[in-house]
């Protein structure tokens, strides 16, 4: 192959490799399913490029060589092996929570609907025949991940032979992350200034801690300490060359006995350090130290300690170990200058305190959430739920009281031990074993480049060891994508094939004798046979390289298919371009397509999609005869949630089955609402523990399936689905209380008032129906404080009103009271309060003030207590030290004044 011809294949596609993720940083970091298509058809054009570099190559492959690869691949087959329908007997003993989530939490009833002939959506998965992951679709979009990064590190670890390209590599990957650190610092300056201001480069994102392009500051952080570990490669190169053999630069010695003299020789010496590249590097380290430190991630923060540790220990024996201590802490030193004078210090400081306290006294909600991922992980032991479905594995399990709901573990080992179960840890822990056995070769070399790239490698695992125990990152493909070129470089190192002297086409070590040593007789009689077998060895290494490369490619094809699926799925969901009015003709053709997409989310757009038509039907076809106040009265009367709340009316009142189309309005079409039931039954099937689909199906139960029992089934099971989230229960318990009754939705309402309170006065209405006052009370959580502020409303019957009294009694005086003193206090005195016992309300008041003179609340709740005793002077002077701890507040300022001039009137009438 000619040489030049080699070169510029090389050079393209090391090119490419580099920018690949230095792009896909600006596009939110890659997160979106049509950045992942076009990276995957990139890396498929580059690696048919090196395809013609194979054939000619001529460095031996050992096994040690293409690990990674070969590890990303074997993930890859176990986790295809993952989305496979197999026997429930198989699966029971593989992942039992797989087989709970398929068999026991759809209800047979609705199994058999999605398996009945008229269903045109069904598919092989049945109760008795599923795969082990939760949701194959996601599980197929993560194999993304394992194919990306093996096929990126397979090809940097051919291209990267030259000390121009790795120096290309370095170079490049610093850049971007000093613009992502540039962005995100000057949104962060932006922000402080004016909290109206909108950001520059920041998306625009709900339920997010953006930083710079990405949309988690996490994964920004992630992604900067990659970029920060490039950097001090590069600083670490100009130090390594200084001290190499062949370099041109001399340090300053000084043999004097006098210590100044040595000091001022040291000085001298420091400040040759720092030459234009070596300050342009130091100000690009500050940088992206200062983005860390920013974007107040605390998993980013303890992962640049790491990172500078492992530096630290791998350049400890080398001549410039001072000098690189030196230049850390001016970096440091500068950061903080740059972060004060951008008014950002305190900021950065009070959040890097918070790390200790986090751990100390355990409230951060990722600490809190482990035990519901490790509950999980036992249930899916030991073939785990499914890479990419975590989102759902732990909902079963959880014992967590948050309301947030996690994507991801938020800590890479638990999240790969749901997913993965037993076997995909240990393949991660035999991939780093392999790298760090590799940066330990790197070490000892006498290269300064390999020298540096080891530094780069160090700091890069330490610092991915420690983030990842907080965050998510490598998950996102401008992180993986880097990692895996920076690792493929290192083993592009490990043969002496980045010498400058050296050409990337020269012969292998085998090929020559570079010392020139005398071969022995014996050798020389067998050279015939030794050629030979040179050439069969040097033949099937070419073989299997260029096998491992081909089947990668086969991978980044699947990809390929895969990510434009997700893509389109995805467009269709954001840009809502779904048509769900349709003329029965055009049925047929659109059943066709929807089988060929099993994404769940998909099908629950195209379900509410058409719900949401067939509820403004009757609006669009009414707009042109009836009057516009009468428009939006009947607007809610074509929900579809209404038309099955006045099904099961009708069907109570009439004691016999109805028809479903009988509640339906003008414009309303049965076949439609239908066709969205079977939408979201085969949602459920390929994804049985998405809560969307769920609530569909309870929505469309009066054309479907309407027993008892599978809907109390489905209400209960999609209760535990979101247990902390107010709007989903009382949407459950809106559905519930339709159908079957009260009795099954008063839990929920139950549930609902204590997440939420304020939802009283929408959810009272419905409880007052009842009528019956003790059914009634079942509707009331066992918070005290909740059934007080139902007293304090005035809404309730008396009967009703003293048998919550009598409750809240009861759970006060219990042994197993959770409350402090001063909250039992303060809930006695406004009791009692209600009831018109004065004497009983000043006494808990005032005790439960003196317990927590701190509490606003409880002095106020006393001072309306005095001000009903007619005790107007210790209400003023209550209401004044409320005034000492709120002096801004308007509402005590009034009453304040109210308080005086009530008792200067008084005083005015005794006189």
């Amino acid at each position: 192959m000619p040489e030049r011809l080699e070169k510029a294949i090389i050079a393209i596609v090391g090119v490419g490799i580099c920018t690949l993720p230095a792009i896909v940083v600006w596009d939110y970091g890659g997160v979106l399913p049509w950045t992942k298509f076009w990276a995957s058809n990139v890396l498929f054009a580059l690696g048919l490029g090196t395809l013609p570099l194979l054939f000619w190559h001529r460095e031996r492959v050992t096994l040690f060589f293409i690990s990674i690869p070969l590890l990303s691949l074997f993930i890859w087959g176990l986790t295809y092996a993952q989305t496979i329908p197999i026997s429930s007997h198989w699966i029971s003993w593989l992942s039992s929570g797989s087989k709970d989530a398929y068999q026991n939490w759809i209800p047979t009833a609705l199994w058999n609907e999605y398996q009945s002939p008229s269903n045109n959506l069904r598919t092989t998965t049945s109760p008795s025949h599923f795969p082990i992951s939760i949701c194959p679709w996601l599980t197929k979009q993560a194999m993304s991940l394992p194919a990306l990064f093996g096929l990126t590190t397979l090809l940097a670890s051919l291209v990267y032979q030259t000390r121009h390209s790795v120096l290309m590599l370095l170079i490049l990957t610093a850049m971007s992350g000093g613009a992502v650190s540039c962005m995100g610092i000057f949104d962060a300056v932006r922000k402080s200034q004016s909290t109206e201001m909108s950001t520059v480069v920041t998306p625009s994102v709900q339920n997010a801690a953006p930083f710079g392009p990405f949309v988690n500051k996490n994964n920004a952080a992630c992604y900067l300490n990659l970029s920060l570990a490039c950097t001090l490669g590069l600083l670490a190169f100009v130090a390594f060359e200084r001290s190499h053999p062949q370099s041109s630069y001399s340090r300053y010695t000084n043999d004097s006995v006098h210590w100044r003299e040595r000091l001022r020789t040291s000085l001298e010496s420091y400040v040759l350090l720092f030459d234009a590249k070596t300050v342009f590097l130091t100000l690009l380290t500050g940088l992206q130290l200062a983005g860390v430190l920013v974007c107040s991630s605390r998993g980013g923060m303890l992962a640049t300690v790491a990172g500078m540790l492992y530096c630290t220990v791998s350049i400890r024996r080398t001549k410039y170990a001072k000098e690189a201590g030196v230049v850390i802490l001016i970096v440091v030193i500068a950061t903080a200058f740059g972060l004060e004078s951008l008014n950002l210090r305190t900021k950065a400081q009070d959040r890097a305190a918070s790390i200790w306290k986090s751990f100390e006294q355990a409230d951060d909600g990722r600490l809190q959430h482990w035990p519901d991922g490790l509950r999980a992980a036992w249930a899916h032991f030991p073939a785990g739920a499914g890479l990419g479905t975590y989102r759902y594995a732990y909902l079963p399990t959880q014992q967590n009281e948050s309301a947030a709901s996690f994507v991801n573990a938020d800590a890479m080992p638990v999240e790969w031990l749901v997913e993965g179960g037993i076997w995909l840890i240990p393949l991660v822990l035999i991939g780093l074993v392999a790298v760090h056995r590799q940066l330990a070769q790197l070490t000892v070399k006498r290269s300064p480049l390999q020298k540096s790239v080891a530094v780069t490698g160090w700091y890069m695992l330490g610092a991915l060891l420690v983030s990842q125990m907080f965050d998510f990152g490598i998950l996102i493909p401008a992180n993986y994508l880097t990692v895996a070129v920076l690792i493929g470089a290192m083993f592009a190192m490990s043969a002496d094939r980045c010498k400058p002297q050296q050409s990337c086409s020269g012969r292998s070590s085998w090929e020559r004798n570079p010392q020139g040593k005398p071969t022995n007789r014996a050798s020389s009689i067998s050279a015939p046979s030794s050629a030979l077998w040179s050439v069969i060895h040097g033949a099937v290494h070419r073989l299997s390289l260029v096998s491992l490369v081909l089947v990668y490619l086969a991978l980044a094809f699947v990809t390929i298919v895969w990510s434009r699926q997700a893509a389109v799925s995805d467009f269709a969901i954001r840009s809502q371009s779904i048509q769900s009015t349709q003329s029965s003709q055009d049925h047929e053709s659109n059943r066709v397509d929807l089988p060929m997409s099993c994404d769940p989310f998909l099908q629950v757009a195209f379900a509410r999609s058409i719900l949401r038509e067939q509820s403004r039907l009757p609006v669009v076809l009414a707009r042109d005869t009836s009057p516009s106040e009468n428009l939006e009265y009947l607007g809610s009367l074509a929900s579809i949630e209404m038309r099955r709340a006045e099904y099961y009316h009708s069907q109570s009142a009439n004691s016999r089955a109805l028809p479903p189309d009988t509640v339906l309005l003008s414009g309303q079409n049965l076949q439609e609402i239908m066709r969205s039931r079977q939408l979201a039954l085969a949602a459920l099937v390929n994804c049985p523990l998405d809560f969307n689909a769920r609530l569909i199906l309870l929505l469309t139960s009066f054309v479907g399936k309407k027993d008892v029992p599978t809907t109390m089934q489905l209400l209960n099971r999609s209760a535990q689905l979101s247990p902390n989230t107010a709007d989903r229960v009382l949407a459950l318990a809106c559905l519930g209380y339709a159908f079957p009754g009260f009795d099954a939705s008063s839990a929920l309402i139950a549930r609902s008032l204590r997440l939420q309170p304020r939802l009283f006065d929408k959810l009272w209405p419905l409880i007052l129906m009842v009528g019956d006052h003790q059914r009634m009370s079942q509707a009331f959580p066992d918070e005290p404080a909740v059934m007080l502020m139902a007293i304090e409303s005035k809404q309730l019957p008396p009967p009703l009103s003293a048998l919550l009294a009598e409750r809240i009694t009861l759970l006060l005086n219990s042994d197993d009271c959770a409350l402090t003193d001063a909250e039992i206090a303060f809930l006695k005195g406004n009791l009692a309060f209600q009831q018109g016992d004065l004497t009983t309300a000043n006494t808990e008041l005032r005790t439960a003030v003196r317990l927590a003179p701190s509490q606003i609340s409880y002095r106020i709740s006393y001072v309306e207590t005095l001000e009903s005793q007619g005790k107007l002077d210790i209400a003023i002077q209550q209401i004044l030290r409320c005034l000492v701890q709120s002096p801004e507040n308007e509402s005590l300022a009034r009453k304040h004044r109210q308080l005086v001039r009530d008792w200067m009137d008084g005083n005015a009438k005794a006189d």
